[in-house]
C-alpha cells in the first residue's frame, strides 16, 4: 500500500466504482419488477415458439399461399378470345 496521498484517493476512487458497480448489479438481479418481467418475457416467447410449431411462422403461411396460389392459376380454365 502506497503512502502517497494521491495514489490512496485513486485507489479509493477505483473501490468506490467497484463497489457502487456491484450495488447496482445486486439491485438489478433482486429487483421483483425486472424478475416478474424477465418470467413474462420467457412465457412469451415459449408460448411464441409452440404457436408456430403448430400453426407455423408468417413467412411459411406466405410461402405456402404463393405456391396454393400460383398452381391454382395453373388449373383454372382460360377464357377463349373473343
Amino acid at each position: 500500500m502506497s503512502t502517497d496521498p494521491d495514489q490512496i484517493r485513486r485507489e479509493i476512487e477505483a473501490t468506490r466504482d467497484n463497489l457502487s458497480s456491484d450495488v447496482d448489479a445486486l439491485a438489478y438481479k433482486v429487483s421483483p419488477a425486472r424478475i416478474v418481467d424477465d418470467r413474462k418475457q420467457r412465457a412469451r416467447t415459449a408460448l411464441q415458439k409452440v404457436r408456430d410449431s403448430v400453426m407455423g411462422t408468417a413467412s411459411d403461411i406466405g410461402h405456402g399461399t404463393g405456391h396454393a396460389a400460383h398452381s391454382m392459376g395453373e388449373r383454372a380454365p382460360r377464357p377463349s378470345p373473343p
